[in-house]
């Protein structure tokens, strides 16, 4: 007997071109837990690691409200899981509301306003077409999505309150620790401009040619 993974599965009628469009964003609160898994692989970045270390906290308060509280069916009977509340709406708030409230506590120190306003727009628009696309696709009612939505920005919010916590003397303690040595964390987010920061770092504000130049051969 084979069965299917839940957490990737996504329904639709066939035929419906819509409905195939909708499935397909509908996975991205997966998305987002790999694009934050290859952040922190790569960037080492604290509160990378500590939004990630959210979105998993936030997914087992869910599995809880789902199975242990709540313990309302999905809509089509034939559909797997709980519906109550929406995990996809849950998350998708969840992140939304830490990534606003983190930017606007750094006052837009490590992005400039014109990118803080883009990634905050295509994370809003995505956790709305997120919610439709459960409602469109039968997995989930208005009041399921609506309860999801309201969870993910309460815990979104606590999760930030604990981040402002860790205030600077805090935040020096954890980097300085063994741990975070070993994992090379950092933060970047109260540098001004880090992006261009590390470019210019990277290229030594020379030229491309004597660049090139002064480059030392491949071995």
């Amino acid at each position: 007997m084979r069965k299917a993974l839940p957490i990737t599965l996504v329904e639709y009628e066939a035929g419906d071109h819509v409905g195939e469009l909708l499935a397909l964003v509908s996975l991205s609160p997966i998305f987002l837990v790999v694009a934050l898994a290859v952040a922190v692989l790569i960037r080492r970045e604290l509160y990378a690691l500590f939004l990630l270390a959210g979105v998993v906290a936030n997914e087992a308060t869910n599995h809880v409200l789902k199975e242990f509280v709540f313990e309302e069916d999905r809509p089509l009977r034939n559909l797997p899981g709980r519906g109550m509340p929406s995990a996809h709406a849950q998350s998708m708030a969840f992140v939304t509301i830490f990534v606003i409230c983190f930017i606007r506590w750094r006052k837009e120190r490590f992005l400039d306003q014109h990118e803080s306003h883009l990634l905050i727009t295509g994370l809003v628009l995505d956790t709305v077409v997120v919610s439709f696309a459960r409602v469109y696709l039968g997995y989930h009612t208005v009041r399921q999505v609506v309860v999801g939505l309201g969870f993910g920005t309460c815990f979104g919010l606590a999760w930030m309150a604990c981040a402002a916590l860790m205030d600077t003397k805090m935040q020096q303690l954890l980097l300085s620790s063994p741990i975070a040595g070993a994992l090379h964390l950092k933060d970047s987010s109260l540098r001004a401009g880090f992006l261009q920061f590390e470019r210019r770092s990277c290229h030594g504000g020379l030229h491309p040619d004597s660049a090139k130049r002064q480059r030392p051969p491949f071995r």
